[in-house]
């Protein structure tokens, strides 16, 4: 019998990877985004599904109850994914600063040919 909270997980997660698939399709999604949201999907619904396959896991960390581990790895995960966040959004300035500089040449030009 599945519980709410199990339900909700295993919904949660084929939402998830539906979009991911979807995105991906779409070219919205790089492979390594595809493969990172899907991997997090896959394991939402692997936990959800099979929530006593943690157990083995909480042992071998030493964490007792399967909610705490899921906190941890929850704020764990958020860590990442906004280093990650971080990562791209220093990129996007970089190639924005670059495009910006190359129309101001390009701009600066025009108006010395207009002008001579």
């Amino acid at each position: 019998m599945i519980a709410g909270i199990q339900a909700f997980g295993l919904a949660l997660g084929l939402i998830m990877f539906y979009y991911a698939v979807k995105l991906y399709r779409q070219g919205k999604f790089k492979d390594r985004d595809f493969i990172t949201w899907g991997s997090v999907a896959i394991v939402i619904v692997g936990v959800s599904v099979y929530p006593t396959v943690l157990d083995s896991v909480l042992s071998w960390l030493k964490i007792g109850r399967g909610l705490d581990a899921l906190l941890v790895l929850g704020i764990l995960g958020v860590y990442g994914f906004v280093f990650q966040v971080y990562i791209r959004n220093q990129e996007t300035q970089r190639q924005i600063t670059n495009l910006v500089r190359k129309v101001a040449l390009e701009l600066e030009q025009k108006g010395r040919k207009k002008n001579a």
